[in-house]
């Protein structure tokens, strides 16, 4: 079922388990300088004829919808591709693809979006990959799995899709301002060997504006796909509010941040279980909360 367009109140407890992953591949390469290129890994076993989407398009979590005016790749398994395999999308020619894979000739990929050509910005892109029921990212997603933000820095938080798909793996916090060729390390072999979820969001793992080669596609090796073995529990009340925002945890409330549907940091609190949001105007906002360990959980706000 496609996402809601609709703003989703949330009354209820989330209980945001990282136990395990049910994601089904993540973005692990791009090659910025001309041939583009992305790579991704299989986190679970694809069966022939699954279809993936990629799109450079920004995601917006507040509106639960993509950004329009880049291109969607839409991936297409021509044979299983099993667990841990790697597949390389390789642009020869302006929205053309060649695919090659750990496993062989694994897929077909093709430009499938009238909004704009498939370009990797030199200074760094954003990379979702996702599942959908069409080809059209602008009307709701049905899942997104993960994204590679290669831009220098953090991605926005309005961009996250984690408030939505709590089990997305997000991959960010380059350094190079010309990221060229940015892929997960994969020499020697026994780096891709034992990857955790964290690891696969970890920066540091990754080459980062490295000269332009076709991109790995050494295969992962007894993925673990958890990323700690903790148990967030969060209730964050009332929604919508009025005046006072209430938060209730199971572990220490170290930071609260409250962005507009622009980005914009509005109000925020330390070592606070509540927010003033009385002085602000009606509308949707982001809700960032810190947790003990740096833990990190955001929430939709809808403001009366």
């Amino acid at each position: 079922m496609k996402n809601s367009l609709l703003f989703k109140t949330l009354f209820f407890a989330l209980l945001i388990s990282y136990l395990g992953y049910s994601q089904k591949v993540a973005v692990i390469g791009m090659n910025h300088v001309s041939p583009d290129g992305l790579a991704f890994v299989a986190l679970e076993n694809i069966a022939s004829s699954e279809v993936i989407y990629f799109t450079e398009d920004e995601y917006n979590n507040t509106t639960d919808l993509f950004s329009t005016g880049e291109s969607v790749v839409q991936f297409t398994a021509t044979q299983p591709i099993s667990k841990g395999g790697v597949v390389f999308i390789k642009e020869f020619s302006t929205n053309t693809f060649t695919v090659t894979c750990t496993s062989g000739d694994c897929g077909i990929a093709l430009e499938v979006s009238p909004s704009g050509p498939f370009a990797l910005a030199s200074g760094g892109e954003h990379m979702y990959a996702y599942s959908d029921s069409d080809n059209d990212p602008t009307n709701g997603v049905t899942e997104i799995y993960s994204v590679m933000y290669t831009v220098a820095g953090s991605l926005p938080a309005l961009e996250d899709p984690t408030v939505d798909f709590p089990n997305a793996i997000v991959v960010d916090g380059f350094a190079s301002g010309t990221p060229d060729r940015t892929e997960y390390m994969w020499s020697p072999a026994t780096v891709r060997d034992g990857v955790l979820a964290s690891d696969l969001e970890n920066s540091a793992n990754y080459l980062n504006g490295a000269a332009n080669v076709d991109l790995s596609l050494v295969a992962f090796t007894n993925l673990t796909l958890s990323l700690n073995n903790e148990i967030i529990e969060l209730k964050v009340y009332p929604n919508p509010v009025s005046n006072i925002l209430n938060i209730n945890a199971n572990e220490i409330v170290s930071h609260v941040e409250l962005y507009d549907i622009n980005g914009r940091l509005v109000l925020e609190t330390k070592n606070s279980i509540q927010l003033n949001v009385s002085q602000i105007s009606e509308g949707l906002y982001l809700l960032k909360i810190t947790v003990q360990d740096n833990n990190v959980i955001y929430k939709k706000i809808a403001k009366n």
